[in-house]
């Protein structure tokens, strides 16, 4: 796994908020927890959040909210059930409050709603009391980015307008590409 420098370090796109102004600045994770929490992630999570492709996954482009509901999940699998559980529950409420600053209609809708997808998964999941019912409330605002966004929508069927099979093939890496 390649080096990375810690959590704090990952930032999005320019289309999200700078977090570093309202948030307060914490180093959460070593660069050995947040590869221990990535391989967690994929050996344990990874087959019931299709998005996330484990080999094109890269964590130093990946945007820290995305990364952070990816490892409140993962960490919880931990064998050191303690610590990873504290670490999972940083994660989510760091996450929580990025999402809770950022400005939806500035913010990358993909991003917005892996993100959310992800830290609910943790909320609906693994939490209880008040960070379930904000769980259910992600939910909600994730699935109204997507259809706004069209993120739901079908990809346009261009197969049956390919004429070799060079075409054909481009098509069918377009309609890939469009799942992730």
């Amino acid at each position: 796994m390649a080096a990375f420098s810690p959590l704090t370090t990952f930032r999005t796109s320019s289309h999200h908020i700078d977090s570093s102004s309202t948030l307060p600045s914490m180093d959460l994770l070593t660069p050995g927890q947040i590869s221990h929490g990535i391989d967690l992630f994929h050996s344990h999570v990874s087959a019931f959040v299709p998005f996330i492709h484990r080999p094109t996954f890269d964590p130093a482009q990946t945007p820290e909210v995305v990364l952070l509901g990816i490892l409140s999940i993962s960490l919880r699998y931990s064998p050191n059930r303690a610590e990873g559980l504290d670490l999972a529950g940083k994660c989510f409420r760091r996450g929580r409050r990025i999402l809770d600053v950022q400005d939806d209609t500035h913010a990358s809708p993909l991003v917005t709603a892996q993100a959310l997808a992800l830290l609910q998964v943790h909320a609906i999941m693994f939490a209880c009391g008040d960070d379930t019912t904000y769980g259910l409330r992600m939910r909600a605002r994730g699935v109204e980015i997507a259809r706004r966004e069209g993120l739901m929508d079908p990809l346009p069927d261009w197969a049956g307008s390919a004429e070799d099979l060079g075409e054909l093939w481009r098509c069918f890496v377009r309609a890939e590409v469009h799942k992730r």
